[in-house]
């Protein structure tokens, strides 16, 4: 009998301890709960928009086509020079009629606003007898020896001079001179420069 009650009371023992170590766990849990922030709707949404990656508008805006550069007018003319010139860019196609791969040019926007625009503009004069023609000439960005014609420079350094008339003085190789003009841009005829000048005449 005295064991029996030996065994019973073991037993309480062990079921004393397990409840009040379960209970000390959950009260332990209950704890820690309340000492957790909560964390409002306005919070998870400020989260939410710090952890979205921000998008940035690009530095460069696209320029307008063909936007008008700001120049200088002389007598009613837009002074250009070579630098503006340089503003082109050359795309490989297939031309028929010379059976081969010909570099065509591809003008700045700025630069395809002054089509057809009376410009003026200086450079190094290529004599008629390198062209073979009185009404029409060449002005280089460079004197001769440095010029398109020895490969020392692009297609975009040159311009072709189509006269209203014959000059009345015969310039001479690298004569530094002014002409106005109608700006042409040639981007179809393989026979003549990207740039030409139309009824164009010297400037004193």
């Amino acid at each position: 009998m005295k064991s029996v009650w030996s065994t019973v009371l073991i037993i309480l023992s062990l079921a004393i301890l397990i409840f009040f170590g379960v209970r000390h766990l959950i009260l332990k849990q209950d704890f820690v709960a309340d000492q957790t922030p909560e964390t409002t709707s306005v919070e998870t949404d400020s989260l939410q928009a710090q952890s979205k990656p921000e998008i940035q508008e690009p530095l460069l805006q696209p320029e307008p086509e063909d936007q008008m550069p700001e120049l200088e007018m002389e007598d009613g003319y837009y002074r250009i020079d070579w630098q503006l010139l340089a503003k082109i860019d050359f795309e490989e196609k297939f031309n028929e009629e010379v059976e081969d791969y010909i570099f065509y040019p591809i003008f700045h926007p700025s630069v395809k606003a002054l089509e057809g625009k009376p410009v003026i503009i200086e450079g190094f004069v290529i004599p008629f007898e390198e062209t073979g023609q009185e009404d029409l000439l060449i002005l280089s960005a460079f004197p001769f020896s440095n010029c398109f014609f020895c490969g020392n420079a692009g297609p975009e350094s040159v311009m072709d001079i189509q006269l209203k008339k014959p000059l009345s003085k015969r310039a001479k190789q690298d004569d530094e001179m002014n002409f106005r003009g109608k700006l042409h841009l040639n981007d179809t005829d393989l026979y003549y420069m990207n740039y030409m000048l139309l009824e164009a005449e010297p400037v004193d």
